[in-house]
């Protein structure tokens, strides 16, 4: 079933997906080593989850100051001719030589023209469901972000139009903000300036990628969470729309998705009490599902044994999600399971210990009969 995107126009979207299937691969293989060891920073084959609260946790302390930056209408407003000039010169840089490769201008040139003559836009803008796009529109980044990652007074993280920047000073993020402005000006794009935001990590509020850094501890954006709990309401309209009682591990199978997505990202945040309340939002969610279906009303050891994830549960990293407590007797017999082990790992370190110990007191037997020898013959 193809995505669905919301991004109303002007965004593009090809209909019958990337019109360059291996144009995507290329490019990485040219860029991706290159962009992980020099700018691991900017997101080029996405993040891993944690990465960035990692990051600016990591690095909040010795630069307070952040400033945030959007670029307006980023996709459509990239241009065809600066992609293709930043892309060489990206590639020229990160590998530190003074020309551009001909082996690059002969594999990824042809390529870019092809891709851009495929496109239904002209000069202009790059389809959000291209694989070949989300390789390249990075690369735009590339020759501001490399020098400045020689300085002492900065620190940065980028992810797709959203960036970020950790600074030592106010002066230096204004100094960041008008030097990046012209930098744009030049590739013909601009900053949203409504959403640009600036200050200190422990006054004031910053919203990157879905999480909220703020006073010294990280959250999660409030239109996140209702996000969230809008998908988790689609969810049950559908399984409203069923009226099949058959239907219920359907239904809960496709709210531990909305659940598994959304709690691994965020687990990373100080989240435990927002993740007890969420859960219990989802419980309370199924209940009034089954009771407008006329069912009765599930209860938590039913949602336990029709398989209903829990946040909390993936905050504390467990591998399985609402996991009654083990009853006595079975943490017995895993006690005395467990205690077998460990005695026989035990009896058989003595034993071990004991044969080199033998071991060791027959060499020094034969070392002290050597000896008795060498005086036998000195002593004649």
């Amino acid at each position: 079933m193809p995505k669905i995107f919301r991004k109303p126009a002007p965004y593009m979207v090809l209909p019958h997906g990337d019109p360059i299937k291996e144009g995507g691969g290329v490019l990485r293989q040219y860029f991706a080593k290159l962009m992980a060891k020099r700018l691991p920073t900017v997101c080029y084959q996405g993040f891993k989850h944690g990465d960035i609260p990692h990051y600016i946790q990591q690095h909040k302390k010795q630069y307070p100051y952040f400033l945030k930056v959007d670029i307006a209408k980023f996709y459509p407003s990239l241009s065809h001719h600066h992609l293709m000039v930043e892309a060489q010169l990206a590639y020229k840089n990160l590998i530190g030589l003074s020309y551009v490769p001909k082996n690059f201008k002969t594999a990824v040139l042809p390529l870019l023209h092809h891709f851009f003559q495929t496109l239904p836009t002209e000069a202009y803008g790059l389809p959000l469901n291209s694989g070949m796009a989300k390789a390249l529109a990075p690369l735009i980044y590339v020759n501001y972000l490399l020098p400045l990652k020689k300085q002492s007074q900065c620190k940065f993280i980028a992810y797709a139009d959203d960036l970020v920047f950790l600074c030592m000073s106010r002066e230096k993020c204004e100094e960041i903000y008008n030097s990046f402005i012209n930098y744009l000006y030049h590739m013909e794009l601009r900053i949203n300036v409504e959403k640009v935001q600036q200050g200190r990590f422990s006054k004031d509020t910053l919203d990157f990628c879905g999480y909220r850094f703020s006073g010294g501890y990280v959250s999660i954006s409030p239109w996140k969470i209702e996000d969230f709990k809008n998908k988790i309401k689609e969810q049950s309209q559908k399984f409203l729309r069923t009226k099949k009682k058959w239907e219920e591990r359907s239904f809960i199978k496709s709210l531990n998705a909305k659940v598994n997505g959304f709690g691994h990202y965020y687990k990373y945040a100080n989240v435990h009490s927002l993740f007890e309340r969420l859960d219990a939002f989802i419980r309370q969610n199924i209940r009034k599902t089954y009771k407008s279906l006329g069912l009765a009303m599930p209860t938590l050891s039913t949602m336990r044994k029709l398989g209903l994830r829990s946040l909390v549960d993936i905050f504390r990293g467990e591998k399985q999600g609402l996991i009654s407590k083990p009853k006595y007797q079975d943490y017995k017999e895993t006690q005395r399971h467990t205690s077998k082990q460990s005695m026989s790992l035990l009896v058989t370190y003595i034993e071990k210990l004991i044969h080199q110990q033998s071991e060791i007191i027959a060499q020094l037997k034969s070392v002290n009969k050597q000896q008795q020898e060498m005086i036998n013959l000195l002593s004649i």
